[in-house]
C-alpha cells in the first residue's frame, strides 16, 4: 500500500495529516493522509516552504498548504488545508515548489506551466519565466 510519512511545520496543513492542528511542529515522520483515489499511484511529490504538491502516475495534480502568493495553481491565493486537485490542466509528470513558486511539466510533451509569484525582489524581473514580473495565481504556459 501506499504510504507517505511528512515531518516540520504544518502551516495550513501542508504536512497532510489529520492529527496535527494548523501550524503544530511534527518533530518525527508521522503518516501523511492521501485522500486521491485508492488506484492511484504517486509518481511525484514536491514540497516548498509550506506547500506540498503530488502528482499520480495518471498526471493528477493535488496540492496543499499556506499558498500566498498563488503557487499552488488554483486560481486564488488562499491556504488550502487539504490536498486539493488542479482542475483543467493537462496530465503532468512532474511538480516542483519554491516558496512563492510552482512549476509543473506534462508527460505528453513536455510543456513547462508555472504559477505564483512573478516578480523578483533583487532583480525586479520575472522568475516565472513568462517575459515579464506578472504573478500566475493558475498553471500558465511558458512560451519558447
Amino acid at each position: 500500500p501506499l504510504a507517505l510519512y511528512t515531518w516540520g511545520t504544518n502551516k495550513s496543513g501542508c504536512l497532510l495529516q489529520d492529527s496535527a492542528a494548523a501550524s503544530a511542529i511534527v518533530w518525527e515522520p508521522e503518516q501523511a493522509h492521501l485522500p486521491i483515489d485508492g488506484n492511484s499511484t504517486l509518481s511525484s511529490i514536491s514540497c516548498g516552504a509550506a506547500e506540498t504538491a503530488v502528482v499520480t502516475e495518471d498526471g493528477r495534480v493535488y496540492v496543499a498548504g499556506e499558498n500566498k502568493q498563488g503557487q499552488l495553481g488554483l486560481g486564488h491565493k488562499n491556504p488550502v488545508s487539504t490536498l486539493t486537485e488542479i482542475p483543467d490542466i493537462p496530465a503532468m509528470t512532474k511538480v516542483a515548489l519554491g516558496s512563492n513558486t510552482g512549476a509543473m511539466i506534462t508527460k505528453e510533451h513536455g510543456d513547462l506551466y508555472t504559477c505564483g509569484f512573478g516578480g523578483s525582489i533583487v532583480q525586479g524581473m520575472g522568475v516565472l519565466g513568462h517575459g515579464n514580473g506578472e504573478s500566475y495565481t493558475n498553471p500558465t504556459l511558458v512560451e519558447s
